[in-house]
Parts: C-alpha cells; structure tokens; sequence
C-alpha cells in the first residue's frame, strides 16, 4: 500500500463533475455584476481561443445561456486542454 499524504494548499485534485456547478455559479455572478451577458455571443470575451464556425453555430451563436443550459452544441473534446490549479492560485485576494 502506498505511503498516506497529507493534502495541503498545493495539492492538485482532479475537480470532475463539481465543476460544472461551480463554473456555473461563478458564471452567473460575473452576469449579476454586468461583465457577463448571457445572451452575447461567447466569441466576443474569448480571446485566445474561439469557438469555431460550423453548421450549428452558422444561425444561432454559442451564448453563456446556452452553455448553461447544454443547449450550445459544443462538446468536450482533447483540443480542449486543462490547466491544474492549486488551491492557492485559486484563492481570490483582495
């Protein structure tokens, strides 16, 4: 059996499906303050990547509401590539 760990600050854990409630509500928050709108089309805030035109989006353009509500039409794919973060780079200072 391997050695136990203690976990700390900088411990990397995989976030899985928590995330999606938590990217939802921190999402729903930037909305509530006026830096988000739900229904702008979701290529004009990215800038270092861009949801690409295809038949789905040549009519109705990917919105946050959208994404929230799994009706975007956009999937998870290995293009799509992740970043750990610890919990200190999390942590929101003021």
């Amino acid at each position: 059996m391997p050695p136990k760990k203690t976990a700390t600050s900088e411990t990397l854990f995989q976030a899985a499906s928590i995330s999606k409630p938590v990217s939802a509500l921190a999402a729903l928050h930037l909305v509530q303050e006026g830096k988000l709108s739900l229904d702008e089309d979701v290529n004009d805030k990215l800038h270092t990547w861009k949801v690409p035109d295809n038949q789905f989006t040549a009519n109705e353009k990917v919105t946050l509401r959208r994404i929230l509500s799994h009706s975007a039409g956009i999937a998870v794919t290995a293009s799509l590539v992740t970043h750990p973060a610890t919990l200190s780079q999390l942590s929101c200072k003021s």
